[in-house]
C-alpha cells in the first residue's frame, strides 16, 4: 500500500460464520454500530468479551459503545441487514478487478 499511495485500500468485511452461534448478531450489530460511526470501538470491544461471546454479550457490548441506543435497537430490528451480510466467510482480496480467495481450506 505504501508503494501505491492513493491507489490501494483495505476494506474490512465481517461476514458471519454459520458455525458460530453469535456470529450473525455480532455482524448485524457491527453494521448498526457503523451507522453511528462506532464500528471500530464495537469491533475492539467484542474481542475483549471473547469468552462471553453470545447474543447477550454482543448486545451489551454494543450498548456500551453506541451513543444512541434506541437508534441501535431500531437498526437491529431491521432484518434487511442480513442480506447485506451474505457472502463468503473466507478471507479474500480484490486486485485489479479480480477476487482472490482460498476457499479450499
Amino acid at each position: 500500500m505504501t508503494a501505491h499511495p492513493g491507489q490501494t485500500r483495505v476494506v474490512y468485511k465481517h461476514f458471519p460464520l454459520t458455525s458460530h452461534g453469535a456470529a450473525q448478531i455480532a455482524s448485524e450489530a457491527a453494521v448498526c454500530a457503523q451507522k453511528q460511526e462506532r464500528f471500530w470501538e464495537f469491533h475492539d470491544s467484542l474481542f475483549l468479551i471473547a469468552p462471553k461471546f453470545d447474543r447477550e454479550g454482543v448486545l451489551k457490548t454494543a450498548h456500551a459503545v453506541v451513543p444512541d441506543k434506541d437508534l441501535f435497537e431500531q437498526c437491529i430490528a431491521v432484518k434487511c441487514i442480513r442480506s447485506f451480510l451474505s457472502g463468503s466467510a473466507w478471507p479474500a482480496f480484490h486486485y485489479r478487478y479480480r477476487w482472490y480467495s482460498d476457499a479450499s481450506r
